[in-house]
């Protein structure tokens, strides 16, 4: 999980030195979006197999129904 926390940091950060907005968006869908989809993944498998009451941050339900 690592691999796509640092690839997302590592896109995060060249995203800012992107001036044109139009051209940062796109850099937004074509490598950011991808990564987040694949961290999630992980995230997802990891918050099923882990009890809730262990779980360190809002669930997806949490964050829906309970803030």
């Amino acid at each position: 999980m690592l691999i796509f926390t640092d690839k997302l940091e590592e896109n995060l950060a060249s995203a800012i030195k992107i001036e044109d907005l139009y051209q940062r968006a796109r850099f937004y869908a074509n490598e950011v979006k991808p990564t987040l989809e694949k961290l999630r993944e992980k995230v997802d498998k990891l918050e099923e197999k882990i009890a809730t009451d262990a779980w360190p941050i809002p669930s997806y339900y949490d964050l829906l129904f309970n803030l």
